[in-house]
């Protein structure tokens, strides 16, 4: 899994942003949404139309509460749908499922 997504690493980056802490938590969100892209990436196909609505729809929030530069949403977004996507890529890596 890549370093920066571990669940240790998304809790950081919630409390960041709960904090309000803008300009370190923006940063974050910028290196998350560029190591997303990679890890989605790595997703084989028959795995992706599995998980395609949930993906768009987590980082539609994303981008949008990025883009608004809102703290509380981002930090949401990545205490529930980043974490859980991280969970669902961490079993189909444990079942030897990513490319």
């Amino acid at each position: 899994m890549e370093k920066n997504l571990n669940i240790e690493n998304l809790e950081k980056i919630v409390i960041m942003l709960y904090q309000n802490h803008e300009k370190n938590g923006l940063e974050n969100i910028s290196e998350l949404l560029s190591t997303l892209q990679e890890v989605i990436g790595r997703i084989p196909k028959n795995n992706q139309e599995e998980s395609s609505a949930f993906v768009i729809e987590m980082l539609n929030e994303l981008v949008k509460a990025y883009n608004m530069k809102d703290m509380i949403g981002l930090a949401d977004c990545v205490k529930q749908k980043v974490t859980m996507f991280m969970q669902y890529y961490s079993l189909l890596e444990e079942k030897g499922k990513i490319i």
